[in-house]
């Protein structure tokens, strides 16, 4: 999803693929305090974990990812996590 539509470098890649591991990490570490029940109906909760997004992914992604490009992603991650919680699907329905 972070690729998707970009043009990019080696390295850039590899730090791409760093970002995603990172914000899957941070998302499962602190998931009682994000991920509480119906989370993504509450707009509280909902922008903690916008913010949680937004902070792992500001400090991993490369720099060729521009604030539109960037937030872009940002929104599609947060619209994927949230159709995710409501399917039920894995470890992001709380």
């Amino acid at each position: 999803m972070l690729t998707r539509g970009r043009t990019l470098t080696k390295a850039e890649e590899q730090r791409v693929k760093w970002a995603a591991k990172n914000l899957y990490k941070k998302l499962t570490e602190h998931r009682d305090e994000l991920l509480v029940v119906d989370w993504y109906k509450d707009e509280q909760p909902m922008l903690k974990g916008k913010t949680a997004i937004e902070d792992s992914l500001d400090a991993d992604l490369p720099t060729s990812y521009d604030v539109p490009s960037f937030e872009s992603k940002i929104r599609l991650l947060l619209n994927h996590f949230i159709d995710m919680a409501i399917q039920g699907y894995g470890w992001i329905a709380a």
